[in-house]
C-alpha cells in the first residue's frame, strides 16, 4: 500500500515516497551521495496566489537530513530545501500541513527497504474454460473467453499479448494500462487461469517479452515490469525509455512492439486524427511514424515516417519492417507498408519543423515508398499486425518464413505474397479459410506446439 519513486538528479539516487497522514502530506526522501548539493522545489506558489486567499494557508517543516539540509522562503513565495553535498546517503522528510501543527516525533522511514516487493494487490485468480471449435481441415479455431467478470471490474480490451518461454504463460496488456498473466497453454487446453499481473498504464496497445522480461509499450513509454519477490504480480514499473513526444490528440495510439534479431525494439504510433476522420490536431515528429528503440533503451530514432493509423507491425527474420496502414486522410486505402530506415510513406502533415507544416518548405518529400499491396474496401478496411510464420511450423511449407496479415476490420487472417522487382518489394493477398469472431489485431505462435493464437480488442 506504499508507492516509491526512483529516480537520479545528477549523480545522485533518489527514493521519494510521497504520504498523506492526518490532513498532513509528507514527502519521504532517500538520497545517496553526491558530489554536489541539491535543491528542492517545495511550493512554488506566488505571494499573490497566497493573499488573494484562493488557496490555504500551507506550513511547510524539513525533518531529517545532514548536517547543513535547511529549509527557505524565498523572495518571489517559493519556499526552496537545499540539501548539501555528502559523501554518505540522507534521509530526510518535507512536510505540508495546513496551519500551524506540531509534528509528533518519529523515526524518518529507509526507504530501501521498501523495495524488495510488497504483498499482492491482486493476488485473487479467475478461470476460464477454453470452447474448443470443430475439427476441421485445414484449420480448426478454438475460442478462449476472457476474464471479463472480475472483482475489480477492470476492462478486458486486450491490444497486445506474447508467450513467456515455458510456453505454458501467456502476458496480455489492455488498452486500459493493466497487464493480465495466463497460465495454461500447455496440456489439455481445457481451461486458462488469469491472474492481474500489473495496472496503472497508459494505453498500453503492445507488449513483448525479452528473456521472460515483460515489456509494455503505452502511448508515454515502455514500461519494464520486474516481479521482486516472485508472487506473480509486478512491484516494480521500470521506466525503459520515455522519450516520444506526444499530444493531447485522442487518436494518437502506440500499437505494438516487436524486436529484432539484434535486440532492437520497434512501435508504430498514430497521427493525432481529428473527430471524424479528416485531419490532424497539432503533431509532433514522433507522430505518423515507426520508431526504434535501442536494446539498453537510451536511445529513439524515427525508423520510417509519412503514416496516419500504423494498426499494428511486424518484423521479419531478417529485419524486415511493416505496418498495416489504415485508411484516412492522405490514405485511399489500407495498405501493408515496407520500410527501410528512413522511409517515407506519402502522409505529407508528419513532416515535422518545429512548429507546423508548411508545404513548400525544402526537403519536404513530393514522392513516397510504395506499399507492398493496397488492400481494397471489401479486402480489409482497418489492418492490423504482421507476423511471420516460423520455419519449424506445422503449418506447411509454403507458409514457412512468410507473412501473415491481420484484418482488425473484416476479421481477417491473409497470407501475404511478395516478391522484389528492381528494388521494390510488391505482391499481394489471399484470405486463409479460418473463421475468426473477433476483430483480428495481434497474432503470435506458441513457442511449443507451434499453434497461432490471434487476439483482438
Amino acid at each position: 500500500d506504499k508507492t516509491i519513486l526512483s529516480y537520479t538528479v545528477g549523480d545522485a539516487a533518489i527514493l521519494e515516497m510521497p504520504t498523506l497522514n492526518q490532513g498532513r502530506l509528507t514527502r519521504v526522501f532517500e538520497l545517496g551521495p553526491r558530489d554536489i548539493a541539491l535543491q528542492l522545489l517545495v511550493d512554488d506558489r506566488s505571494p499573490k496566489s497566497r493573499e488573494s486567499g484562493d488557496l490555504p494557508d500551507v506550513q511547510h517543516y524539513l525533518r531529517g537530513g545532514p548536517d547543513g539540509a535547511k529549509l527557505e522562503h524565498l523572495d518571489d513565495g517559493k519556499v526552496v530545501a537545499t540539501i548539501p553535498a555528502s559523501g554518505m546517503g540522507s534521509r530526510f522528510e518535507v512536510v505540508y500541513s495546513k496551519g500551524v501543527s506540531v509534528l509528533p516525533e518519529y523515526e524518518v522511514s529507509q526507504l530501501s527497504l521498501l523495495t524488495q516487493g510488497g504483498p499482492a494487490v491482486y493476488p485473487e485468480t479467475l478461470e476460464t474454460k477454453i470452447q474448443l471449435g470443430p475439427d476441421q481441415s485445414p484449420y480448426t479455431v478454438d475460442t478462449i473467453p476472457l476474464p471479463n467478470d472480475n472483482p475489480w471490474f477492470a476492462s478486458m480490451r486486450f491490444g497486445a499479448f506474447d508467450f513467456f518461454s515455458d510456453g505454458d504463460r501467456a502476458a496480455c496488456s489492455t488498452w486500459n494500462g493493466d497487464v493480465w498473466i495466463a497460465s495454461g497453454f500447455n496440456g489439455d487446453l481445457e481451461k486458462l487461469t488469469w491472474k492481474r499481473y500489473a495496472s496503472g498504464m497508459y494505453q498500453t496497445l503492445g507488449l513483448k517479452i525479452v528473456d521472460d522480461v515483460i515489456y509494455t509499450q503505452g502511448r508515454d513509454q515502455i514500461t519494464c515490469l520486474h516481479d521482486l519477490n516472485d508472487d506473480g504480480e509486478a512491484d516494480y514499473y521500470e521506466c525503459f525509455n520515455n522519450d516520444i513526444k506526444i499530444t493531447s490528440g485522442f487518436h494518437e495510439f502506440s500499437f505494438d512492439l516487436e524486436t529484432d534479431k539484434a535486440g532492437n525494439f520497434y512501435f508504430s504510433k498514430a497521427m493525432p486524427v481529428q473527430s471524424g476522420g479528416r485531419g490532424f490536431s497539432p503533431w509532433t515528429e514522433h507522430s505518423g511514424a515507426v520508431l526504434k528503440v535501442s536494446p539498453d533503451g537510451s536511445k529513439l530514432e524515427r525508423y520510417a515516417w509519412g503514416l496516419r493509423a500504423p494498426g499494428g507491425i511486424g518484423v521479419g527474420p531478417n529485419g524486415e519492417i511493416t505496418t498495416g496502414e489504415n485508411e484516412g486522410s492522405y490514405v485511399p486505402r489500407c495498405k501493408i507498408t515496407w520500410s527501410q530506415p528512413g522511409s517515407f510513406h506519402g502522409v505529407v502533415p508528419s513532416e515535422w519543423n518545429g512548429r507546423d507544416f508548411v508545404r513548400k518548405l525544402p526537403g519536404v518529400p513530393t514522392d513516397y515508398e510504395r506499399p507492398l499491396v493496397w488492400l481494397p474496401y471489401n479486402v480489409d478496411n482497418s489492418s492490423g499486425s504482421q507476423i511471420w510464420v516460423p520455419e519449424d511450423s506445422e503449418w506447411g511449407p509454403d507458409h514457412r518464413n512468410e507473412m501473415l496479415h491481420l484484418s482488425y476490420g473484416k476479421s481477417s487472417i491473409f497470407r501475404v505474397l511478395r516478391d522484389e522487382v528492381n528494388g521494390q518489394v510488391q505482391g499481394g493477398v489471399y484470405k486463409l479459410p479460418i473463421d475468426l469472431a473477433i476483430p483480428a489485431q495481434r497474432g503470435k505462435f506458441h513457442p511449443k506446439n507451434g499453434d497461432l493464437y490471434v487476439m483482438g480488442l
